[in-house]
């Protein structure tokens, strides 16, 4: 047996969970790492914030969303010595923001779904592509109006994976993943910048006319939900960003702003909506790009704005220089 690396606790029945990471996971879930003092008063102002600039400018109110921490959907996996805090800072956040927006947590939603497949792998801190498809679900029912495939609508199968904790051990460890996928798909992406998480920009539309819009800031665990989610709406625009980009919402108008943060992100105080731009993210990660990486960047960018003028926003991002496609 390989020895369990620093950064993983080995649980039951051969599951991973993450450790000693710079959020003290694994203390967060003891309840002994709680909120610097301050942090949640900020947390609150900063929602509240969100909450005001953002209803001007989309109808629906603002959701945010907390992807559960795998250990808080499978408690029953982690060591025995490795006890629950009946109160832990996810709790703290909830009740600090509960009366100026909606938190959604879908703890309970996944545990429901896990008794057909496994929403979380063993060897991955992130959820399945069928966890992805099950938020997918219970997010259309909050956000009201959406219609997302349903599990008759998708096809499922399974796959042997490495998963970001079973890489970390030598030799690395593998595990089943359950996979759902949307068997008649109708949006398609028109804009991918590949970058590496901060800065990610994903545009998906279907043809024909723009109706409905959506609008997401989250991290990585958001992109599992993107081939449900994107089936719902003529467009959806994904930002990967710990707040909210104001120039975005004013360009795209949308039908909703969802934000997504993963539940062990939230010990940290928020990112103000009021100085935040993805351009900077967008700018400082093309910076770090190969030659050739960057040259494909630009050719997206250009295709971009030949196809759809009014988005040369997200080109000006990266910096690309559009004012020949002006129309």
């Amino acid at each position: 047996m390989s020895q369990v690396p620093f950064k993983v606790i080995e649980g039951r029945e051969g599951w991973l969970f993450l450790a000693n990471d710079t959020n003290a996971s694994e203390l967060q879930w003891t309840g002994q790492r709680r909120h610097e003092p301050g942090v949640l008063d900020r947390w609150r102002s900063e929602i509240a914030t969100r909450v005001e600039l953002l209803a001007p400018l989309c109808p629906a109110p603002y959701l945010f969303m907390v992807a559960p921490n795998k250990e808080s959907v499978h408690p029953e996996f982690l060591p025995e010595s490795l006890a629950p805090s009946e109160r832990r800072p996810i709790h703290d956040f909830i009740d600090a923001v509960s009366d100026v927006t909606h938190v959604f947590w879908p703890v309970d939603e996944l545990r429901a779904w896990s008794l057909l497949l496994d929403v979380f792998p063993k060897v991955d801190t992130h959820w399945t592509d069928f966890g992805g498809f099950c938020i997918a679900r219970a997010l259309a029912a909050r956000l009201k109006g959406l219609t997302v495939p349903s599990l008759a609508d998708c096809n499922l199968r399974v796959d042997v994976r490495t998963g970001d904790l079973g890489i970390k051990f030598a030799p690395v460890r593998q595990a089943v993943w359950s996979i759902a996928e949307p068997r008649s798909a109708v949006s398609r992406v028109v804009f991918d910048n590949g970058l590496s998480n901060n800065g990610r920009i994903i545009i998906s539309e279907k043809p024909g006319p723009v109706r409905t819009r959506g609008l997401v800031f989250g991290d990585s665990f958001f992109y599992a939900i993107l081939p449900f989610l994107r089936e719902a709406v003529d467009r959806l625009v994904f930002i990967h960003a710990y707040s909210v980009d104001l120039e975005v919402v004013a360009h795209e108008r949308p039908s909703f702003v969802l934000s997504e943060t993963v539940e062990r992100f939230l010990i940290e105080p928020p990112t103000p909506a009021r100085s935040f731009t993805s351009a900077r993210h967008a700018r400082a990660k093309m910076e770090t790009l190969a030659p050739e990486a960057r040259a494909t960047l630009e050719r997206a960018c250009a295709d971009l704005v030949a196809h759809a003028p009014r988005d040369r926003i997200y080109a000006a991002f990266h910096g690309h220089d559009s004012t020949s496609s002006e129309v």
